[in-house]
């Protein structure tokens, strides 16, 4: 694996743009109205100063009593100026805040894997980069584990897609269950996924993979629409420990090699980086 930028597609492009292009409208409204507010509150402010004036030495008079009339008559429009902005700045309020949500949507929309529910490879790398720099910062330890399944494409291409598909939302939610709070856990692509574990050690980060990996050992999958029991999906996993400031494609490099090792000796097992030697091709499967 290695860490790489991936390009939204157009339907995120589009709820993006859709949803800034309405954000933007919204604060232009919302600027209009606050605008409108001070102009009326200044022509306000300057009619009461004038009629302030005028009826120093008037006394009590009709010269009085029409200057009053006229503030009345002033002060109901200005009060009435007032409900209406109300109305419109709930109505801005109520726009932005759909419009917030919309763009929490997409961004959801934009960084999870829809088959499984886990992070996508935007998040990964997104994740990744936070955590990186949170270790460098703070000293904080970071771990990756890298896992794929074993032998999928032999188990897809006998069971059929469709058994497949099922095969990875169970991974995924199975996935999502093992990790903690403030851990990521995203379908790397494929078969393959990874696990983000902020503050883990080599042997926690260890101790969260083989939970895993016996979960998916000990419970046989079932076939939902004929309750068939179709066998058993196991994983081969790598962990790997943050070192600092080193680059992610390194970091992600040394999980990865501990999981090819983990396939070479035989499927469906946990190794850490702690057993690699010099760095050397392998293949999966």
């Amino acid at each position: 694996m290695t860490a790489l930028e991936v390009a939204p597609n157009e339907n995120e492009q589009a709820a993006f743009r859709s949803a800034s292009e309405g954000l933007r409208a919204a604060i232009m409204e919302v600027a209009a109205i606050i605008d409108q507010t001070q102009t009326d509150a200044r022509g306000y402010g300057a009619h009461l100063s004038g009629a302030t004036k005028e009826l120093g030495p008037l006394g009590e008079n009709d010269a009085a009593k029409q200057i009053i009339a006229r503030l009345l008559a002033r002060t109901n429009s200005f009060l009435d100026r007032t409900a209406e902005i109300e109305t419109r700045l709930t109505t801005a309020s109520t726009q932005i805040t759909n419009l917030n949500s919309a763009l929490d949507a997409a961004r959801r929309e934009a960084t999870t894997d829809r088959l499984t529910g886990l992070g996508n490879r935007r998040q990964f790398d997104e994740r990744l980069e936070a955590g990186m720099k949170a270790a460098n910062e703070t000293d904080r330890s970071l771990a990756l584990v890298v896992f794929d399944l074993d032998n999928f494409k032999k188990f897809n291409d006998e069971k059929g897609h469709l058994v497949g598909d099922q095969v990875l939302r169970h991974v995924g939610r199975q996935t999502e269950r093992a990790v903690r709070d403030g851990d990521t856990a995203v379908r790397y692509g494929g078969e393959e996924f990874a696990l983000i574990l902020p503050g883990a050690t080599l042997e926690s980060a260890r101790a969260i993979a083989e939970r895993l990996r016996v979960t998916f050992d000990l419970n046989p999958l079932i076939r939902r629409d004929t309750r068939e029991e179709i066998g058993h999906v196991t994983i081969s996993a790598g962990v790997a420990v943050y070192r600092p400031a080193e680059s992610a494609i390194d970091f992600i490099d040394r999980a990865d090699r501990a999981l090819y090792a983990a396939k070479h000796k035989g499927r469906n097992r946990v190794l850490t980086e702690v057993l690699l030697g010099p760095a050397k091709q392998s293949l999966r499967g």
